[in-house]
């Protein structure tokens, strides 16, 4: 039996840098408008796997405290600082990092592509208000799997409801 050894966080973020590169290099114009639909999906896909790892890098730095020890009050400004993000930018992955923290189904939904940024902003601002952070967090598994069907407009107006 073949053992899998795993990459360390620096070669993943190097195979990546890599795939980018090659993407970059190859280009993404379509041939045509079935080819323009199927680059859509795959690159938001990836892209939102992408956003999800950001995200779960600010829950890490949070949950170890990793910011304290380079100075920073939390782990919001140090992605703010490091990053150079606006303070909303900075704010909507840290609030985001402490709803997924109660909520495995939508994480996981977020982590492979199936569900966006945006949606998953939605689902942290309604988090955030302790009148229905109960409910938000009773009705995960719906709201994951209306994010996953459903076109950001009426996902939004569902989450209002």
């Amino acid at each position: 039996m073949e053992t899998v050894v795993e990459p360390t966080t620096a070669e993943a973020i190097e195979r990546l840098a890599v795939a980018l590169d090659d993407l970059q290099h190859a280009g993404v114009t379509p041939t045509s408008a079935d080819d323009a639909r199927g680059l859509i999906v795959a690159l938001e896909t990836q892209a939102r796997r992408m956003r999800s790892v950001q995200v779960d890098l600010v829950e890490q730095i949070d949950r170890t405290a990793t910011c304290v020890l380079d100075g920073h009050t939390s782990a919001k400004v140090m992605v703010r600082h490091l990053a150079q993000l606006s303070g909303a930018e900075a704010h909507r992955r840290a609030q985001c990092a402490r709803a997924l923290r109660t909520m495995p189904t939508v994480k996981a939904s977020f982590a492979s592509g199936r569900i966006g940024g945006c949606q998953v902003e939605r689902i942290a601002r309604a988090h955030a208000n302790p009148r229905v952070r109960d409910a938000v967090e009773a009705n995960e598994e719906s709201f994951a799997a209306e994010a996953e069907t459903n076109e950001y407009l009426a996902f939004d107006a569902l989450v209002d409801d």
